[in-house]
């Protein structure tokens, strides 16, 4: 069975569904003075209007409709005190990083295809500046 005859026998089935409520609702409406349909139609938009409203208003003010209910927050726990940073860079990760800005380098002038979808947001830049900590560790 393909997708469209799927989705027209669902339709046909809900169409009858609705059809049959309908015809049900049609016959016990039908004796109604038009006072009385008036009378419910009334109290039919009352009752979704307070519905609405109540919906309204517990989006804006929670704690009118749920008094019981408190939100309670969490204070995050304090960042540790700054402190200077000891990086060690070893002559053999400079050489694997060095190694791997040719390697980007490389894909950058040959396939820049490859090279955009190696490429994270700040790697470059992180690259640059895990080859300055070396440099600055040599000094």
């Amino acid at each position: 069975m393909n997708r469209d005859k799927v989705a027209r026998i669902i339709t046909d089935k809900l169409l009858r569904i609705q059809e049959g409520f309908a015809r049900y609702m049609n016959g016990r409406s039908a004796k109604w003075s038009r006072v009385t349909a008036k009378i419910y139609f009334s109290l039919l938009c009352l009752l979704f209007t307070a519905l609405s409203t109540g919906f309204i208003t517990g989006a804006i003010k929670p704690a009118l409709l749920f008094p019981h209910a408190t939100i309670q927050y969490i204070k995050p726990a304090p960042l540790p005190a700054p402190g200077p940073v000891h990086t060690i860079i070893n002559a053999a990760e400079f050489a694997k990083l060095q190694l791997f800005r040719q390697f980007m380098d490389s894909l950058k002038t040959k396939d820049k295809f490859r090279y955009k979808s190696l490429l994270r947001p700040g790697m470059m830049d992180s690259l640059e500046l895990l080859e300055k900590i070396y440099l600055s560790q040599l000094k």
